[in-house]
């Protein structure tokens, strides 16, 4: 029988309800949040943003059996100077290369699109776990969370890296927003620099 995510997650975490959202989860970090989605038996996930693949590589390798879509632009549209353009593109091709050849292994669908229409492809509700890495600015963040959290199931997580306020980034904002329009009132970052955010979805 499948576990309640989010009464697990409770307990594993805030069992004493001694912390309020977000709940700092002690000694963990990313790398255990996957080791977390394998513990529960997820199969199916996404990450977007994969740059050049070192965490969906990761992802794989971890969760036996597993199917991941790995989406990334690999481009550098919102450049507008020519050379960093140039500089960008050439960037994102030698990623774009370095993916491929990391995640050729697995049983990886590598999707080269934005994100906003690489998600019209995902049925809603038939992933376990999404982890989102993409754009970090807040307009980009929220429309993430918002469509990719409706490709994850009930009793899913959703998840996502960089949650702490750094140059350009609206993650934070667009987090504690989405949360709190949600009525989500228990969710955990990572133990860590630059911290992880995941919540049990729960419908």
């Amino acid at each position: 029988m499948e576990r309640n995510v989010i009464e697990y997650l409770h307990k594993r975490f805030n069992k004493d309800d001694s912390q309020v959202s977000p709940v700092r989860c002690r000694g963990f970090k990313r790398h255990n949040l996957i080791k977390l989605f394998s513990e529960l038996e997820y199969k199916k996930g996404a990450e977007v943003g994969v740059a050049e693949g070192d965490f969906s590589e990761y992802i794989c390798k971890t969760i036996n059996d597993g199917h991941l879509y790995s989406i990334d632009s690999w481009g550098s549209e919102l450049n507008e100077d020519p050379r960093g353009k140039l500089i960008g593109l050439n960037l994102a091709k030698s990623r774009y290369k370095e993916a491929k050849e990391k995640l050729s292994k697995y049983n990886c669908s590598i999707i080269k699109d934005i994100s906003m229409s690489a998600v019209l492809a995902i049925t809603k509700e038939s992933l376990d776990y999404v982890y989102i890495d993409g754009n970090h600015t807040f307009d980009f963040i929220m429309q993430d969370l918002i469509e990719w959290g409706k490709r994850v199931r009930s009793n899913g997580i959703i998840s996502g890296h960089d949650y702490y306020h750094f140059r350009w980034s609206g993650v934070v904002e667009a987090v504690e927003i989405y949360t709190k329009m949600h009525k989500i009132y228990e969710w955990y970052i990572t133990d860590e620099r630059t911290p992880s955010f995941f919540w049990g979805k729960s419908k």
